[in-house]
């Protein structure tokens, strides 16, 4: 009787260990809908703006003013929320370049008794969100940030604009660094707004994440006291992340000048 399982090459079996086979993925007709259960589409830490114009973490201790962060993804949700202000329902995920449902016409279909009450006000529990998640490529750490506000979709919608013209001119998936700030957003009400300033561009090599074989080579201090790594120096050290210059005249117009 003949083994019908397939051998892997035993090379490829020395490679692969725990770090690089692991998985949270089952085997259901579900499972793409079942890894977002449970707050499941938040990754790594929920960081948030707040009225006083801080970013803070989910225990609201305010975040580094020198933290530089990759933005590696944008995801767009429509979420069903319960009187408690918490998910009811698992989050619909829209796919690239869906459009958003009618968010009215959803919730005039819900009955009032699971509408909740927000600043005063009835408001049905479907809600368009825009989550940005980012990471620290000096600590590995994964951050997310949900967003429903005007101010909120304003910030993204700057940023995607300028990631898609950087793309368009450089003709590459190349990824913003940034740097968490905020802006005004009205003169009258004094109100501020998040932004995310680009500090620079880098490419990942098609990839959002590192794998274990591009992490840099820790060697021994030259010096007693070592001085430590700047953000651009730790991006350097990964072996597939550069970092890209800003277009030229003519990858900007796309021709060249006349002169």
């Amino acid at each position: 009787m003949k083994n019908d399982v397939k051998k892997k090459p035993e090379d490829e079996l020395c490679n692969v260990d725990g770090f690089d086979g692991f998985t949270d993925e089952a085997e259901s007709e579900d499972q793409d809908q079942d890894q977002f259960v449970g707050g499941r589409v938040i990754q790594g830490t929920r960081i948030d703006f707040t009225n006083e114009a801080t970013w803070v973490d989910v225990a609201k201790d305010e975040l580094p003013s020198n933290l530089e962060l990759i933005i590696a993804d944008i995801a767009r949700v429509v979420q069903k929320w319960g009187k408690d202000n918490m998910p009811s329902e698992p989050p619909i995920i829209l796919a690239p370049n869906q459009k958003y449902p009618d968010i009215k016409a959803m919730n005039e279909k819900c009955p009032k008794t699971e509408w909740r009450e927000r600043f005063g006000k009835l408001e049905g529990p479907y809600q368009a969100q825009k989550i940005v998640y980012l990471w620290n490529p000096v600590t590995m750490n994964k951050y997310s940030w949900p967003t429903s506000t005007t101010g909120g979709h304003i910030c993204i919608a700057e940023l995607v604009e300028k990631i898609q013209m950087m793309r368009r001119f450089k003709k590459q998936r190349v990824y913003a660094v940034v740097k968490l700030s905020s802006r005004l957003m009205s003169k009258r009400y004094n109100r501020q707004r998040p932004d995310l300033i680009v500090l620079r561009w880098v490419t990942l090599d098609g990839n959002t994440s590192l794998s274990t074989t591009e992490t840099p080579a820790i060697t021994e201090p030259t010096t007693a006291v070592a001085k430590p790594a700047t953000p651009q120096e730790v991006l350097d050290q990964f072996a597939g992340m550069k970092t890209v210059t800003p277009p030229t005249a003519k990858e900007a117009t796309e021709d060249s000048l006349p002169f």
